[in-house]
């Protein structure tokens, strides 16, 4: 059930984060909470980026919340597990958050 539910909110949560970034003239906070892993790949390779790496970012976008759905399937309801991927999660935003401030990113 938690894949299925990924899977539904994956297009909105997008479709938010596309427009927190305001096609490059957002300010990317809602995209940087959404989807912290995709913005430290960004933070990673944004010198020199490589020429395809908004297809890979896009795509790494999508697959954040179907993947987390599959965690949380396959751990079922030990609160233990969901509350470190919870806080992995909070630690990156919060990281990544304070690089984008300090690089004027945000």
């Amino acid at each position: 059930m938690p894949f299925a539910i990924s899977l539904i909110l994956t297009p909105f949560a997008l479709f938010i984060g596309l427009v927190s970034a305001g096609a490059g003239h957002g300010n990317y906070i809602l995209a940087i909470l959404l989807f912290p892993f995709t913005l430290l790949a960004l933070i990673l390779v944004a010198h020199p980026a490589p020429s395809n790496y908004d297809v890979w970012l896009f795509g790494s976008a999508a697959a954040q919340f179907p993947m987390y759905g599959i965690l949380f399937s396959l751990i079922g309801r030990k609160k233990l597990l969901t509350s470190v991927i919870a806080l992995i999660h909070t630690f990156l935003f919060v990281v990544i958050f304070y690089l984008a401030r300090k690089w004027d990113f945000v």
